[in-house]
């Protein structure tokens, strides 16, 4: 099993891979009022939406931050 985040496009973006793959789960973001976030990736090869906003994650030197988005971005 695969699952890619969708992209933080925007929802005009075409699909983005490798989401966008028939063989691939492809995860979109909600926001806090559980609708969809304003720049996550839409479209019909979307299979679920997950939280996108101040998700915490690990950081570099064994830290954490809150970041917004289909996918990671740390933080340097």
């Amino acid at each position: 099993m695969l699952v890619a985040a969708a992209g933080n496009a925007g929802p005009k973006s075409p699909p983005l891979f490798p989401a966008a793959d028939p063989n691939v789960i492809a995860v979109t973001a909600i926001d806090m009022n559980d609708g969809l976030l304003q720049q996550a990736n839409r479209g019909p090869h979307i299979a679920v939406a997950s939280r996108g906003v101040d998700v915490l994650v690990p950081a570099p030197n064994a830290q954490y931050q809150l970041t917004t988005g289909t996918s990671l971005r740390l933080r340097m």
